[in-house]
């Protein structure tokens, strides 16, 4: 019986803190959310990918190349461009697409795009063959910068690097 009565006492000693703490968090004011600042996104965004980080001398890499319209609007006379990194051979590779211009006095790689409609992406792959002379330890950084004749200055992509082994 003396069980029966402890139990009871703690089934009213419970519900009783639970009505408190109930009463309590409904009587709170609630904060209302401010809403936080946000950055908005560049009219064209460009970012680079590399298959792999770590290769060997006269290894080829494949890279993809991710171009996106964020604007409300076509982005007419798009290029992409990207400097030839040294530690590969003059090899280019493209799947697909048209060839990119290889200007040899400045060592730049263009490709013509043309106009990207509003929202759109653009990507391609190309693949880089690693010089066969290529020091273990070398670097191989590349990005790529995209000028559009819709924007007043080039946007550039993040850098892929990848290590000779």
């Amino acid at each position: 019986m003396k069980a029966s009565r402890f139990c009871i006492l703690i089934l009213v000693l419970c519900s009783f803190v639970a009505v408190a703490a109930f009463s309590q968090g409904c009587s709170k004011k609630e904060e209302t959310a401010k809403p936080k600042s946000f950055k908005p996104l560049p009219a064209l965004t460009a970012e680079i990918r590399l298959d792999k980080p770590t290769a060997t001398a006269n290894e080829e890499l494949k890279y993809t190349v991710l171009i996106k319209n964020n604007s409300k609007k076509p982005l007419a006379g798009v290029k992409i461009k990207f400097q030839h990194p040294n530690g590969v051979t003059g090899e280019m590779r493209q799947e697909g697409g048209s060839k990119p211009a290889f200007d040899e006095s400045t060592k730049i790689w263009t490709w013509e795009v043309g106009t990207i409609n509003a929202g759109d992406l653009f990507w391609f792959d190309f693949k880089l063959v690693t010089a066969p002379d290529a020091p273990s330890g070398a670097t191989v950084p590349v990005k790529v910068d995209v000028e559009s004749t819709s924007l007043s200055k080039p946007v550039s992509s993040n850098t892929v690097t990848t290590t000779i082994k």
